[in-house]
């Protein structure tokens, strides 16, 4: 597997990031069903409207919170650290999350990885009106955009009744953390763990909230149908673990009630390949159990409080001489029928 590649699943691990095979010359050897649906989510826009909804009501309650402590909580920013695990290595990118919070929907995440190849990265940005992602993986760069003003009012002008409001639901961790509250089926539980991954979180045990979900039925359903494998797709996840603080961080005292820790798991591939080689035995933070084959975590630590910062911060400015995009607008129109 080529340096590109592993670069690319990387920041398509992340989650938020939607990758076609026409969008980088870095996927052109990718699985079929990675380039649909990223390791880190399942990608569900055409299963059925009616999805029947099994998550527990305290598992519903919390991350209902944790939406919103996102959307309309206060500003932070917080270092974010994604791992993936994959053909026999594991892949590490790392880099800055600020969310303005407050009902505005604008938010930065920045993503770096070094390696032989050089500096790869990743820009996803958002104003509440237009959504960016910039990625650029081996010295290609690809701009992709979500006009978030045209599908506010296409749902407006179609009378249709949606909460939360669109711009609050295009890209970061609100649109991460809504995935998993649509694709899985959630419990809830919790726990003390001792993060072992990051220089702030200390020796000392602390307790979370667990939600656990497993991939619902009809999404894996669509998934496996869409890619058109008989066996499921090693690297697009069946199963997850988040982690969600009770206390705040131990240096800022801020953070409770946010995610610190989000897994993905899925099958267990056969144990004579590279995917069975490269994730570890066991998760990396202790008493962390693995349903599954971890195939990605993310990390955020440091998270501070910070000012509102002016919305002028979120508008994107590209420095490509060709500024040439791809319009993403009608992906997220399709969600509502549009």
């Amino acid at each position: 597997m080529r340096i590109a590649y592993r670069i690319w699943l990387v920041f398509a691990a992340v989650g938020i990031v939607w990758v076609t095979p026409a969008s980088s010359r870095a996927a052109e050897n990718a699985p079929a069903t990675s380039l649909v649906y990223p390791v880190a989510r399942a990608g569900t826009e055409d299963v059925p409207a009616g999805v029947r909804h099994r998550s527990d009501p305290g598992a519903t309650k919390v991350i209902d919170q944790v939406l919103k402590r996102l959307m309309y909580g206060p500003a932070f920013n917080a270092q974010i650290r994604k791992r993936v695990w994959t053909s026999g290595r594991e892949v590490i990118g790392v880099g800055l999350y600020e969310q303005a919070g407050q009902g505005t929907g604008h938010y930065n995440l920045q993503v770096t990885m070094h390696d032989g190849a050089g500096k790869h990265t990743l820009q996803q940005i958002s104003d509440g009106r237009l959504a960016w992602t910039r990625t650029e993986i081996a010295g290609s760069v690809v701009l992709k955009r979500v006009d978030v003003r045209i599908l506010q009012q296409r749902i407006r002008d179609a009378d249709i009744q949606v909460d939360p409001a669109p711009h609050l639901v295009v890209g970061g961790l609100v649109e991460l953390v809504e995935s998993i509250q649509r694709d899985y089926d959630l419990t809830l539980q919790s726990g003390k763990f001792k993060l072992k991954s990051s220089q702030d979180d200390g020796d000392d045990e602390q307790t979370f909230l667990v939600l656990s979900g497993e991939l619902k039925s009809e999404v894996r359903e669509t998934i496996l149908k869409s890619s058109g494998r008989d066996q499921w797709p090693s690297l697009c996840p069946t199963s997850m673990r988040m982690l969600i603080a009770t206390q705040g961080d131990t240096q800022t005292d801020f953070g409770r009630g946010l995610p610190r820790r989000i897994y993905f798991f899925s099958d267990p591939p056969p144990v004579e390949t590279k995917e069975a080689e490269a994730a570890p035995a066991t998760a990396p933070d202790a008493n962390v159990t693995a349903p599954g084959h971890l195939i990605s975590l993310i990390e955020l630590y440091a998270l501070k409080p910070i000012t509102a910062p002016s919305p002028d911060r979120f508008s994107f400015e590209s420095q490509d001489q060709n500024n040439h995009y791809v319009n993403e607008t009608q992906r997220y129109l399709n969600r509502y029928g549009l």
